[in-house]
């Protein structure tokens, strides 16, 4: 059975557009001004449905790559036990070409879940410090990917600096 979800989607917007939002009172600026945020946010919903399971699988690659960085700077240690966990079941689920987008977004939650468990764990004050630093160092490919996603809603203030979406989502995978 063909997919029509994109197809509904947009049938929702031509009636908000076209049935709602003509019988939303003039003189109510803010069910206007949340008419229009509404469709706005459902429009490049629609842009980036195709996008979804993309997404999915960039975040967890990132959330995994970011664990690495975490495992490497605590070596053999009970911290990374559960970590190290979570990246093998992350890796499982990447590897299986029918994991199911929320099934990579589980994933990708148990490996955020054990690297801020990390990050709450008693550790030495240096070790801590460098296993931050290198979760900003690797967050500068999610902040492009971020940008990436977004940029149809014209809110970046450089637009002309983002990558295109295909590159910011292979960017270090």
């Amino acid at each position: 059975m063909a997919d029509h979800s994109e197809n509904a989607l947009r049938a929702v917007i031509k009636s908000l557009r076209d049935v709602v939002g003509p019988s939303v009172a003039a003189d109510d600026p803010l069910a206007q001004e949340q008419l229009g945020l509404s469709l706005l946010h459902l429009e490049f919903l629609a842009t980036r449905l195709p996008q979804l399971h993309t997404r999915a699988v960039f975040e967890l690659k990132h959330h995994v790559r970011m664990a690495h960085a975490v495992i490497d700077r605590l070596g053999e240690s009970r911290a990374a036990d559960a970590l190290r966990a979570a990246v093998d079941d992350a890796g499982r689920a990447l590897s299986n070409p029918i994991a199911r987008t929320d099934a990579l977004g589980k994933a990708t939650d148990r490996v955020s879940a054990e690297i801020t468990a990390v990050l709450r764990a008693d550790l030495e004050t240096s070790a801590a410090a460098d296993i931050e630093r290198a979760i900003v160092d690797i967050s500068v490919e999610r902040i492009a990917f971020e940008r990436a996603w977004y940029l149809p809603t014209g809110f970046d203030p450089k637009p002309e600096s983002v990558l295109s979406l295909e590159d910011a989502s292979t960017t270090s995978a």
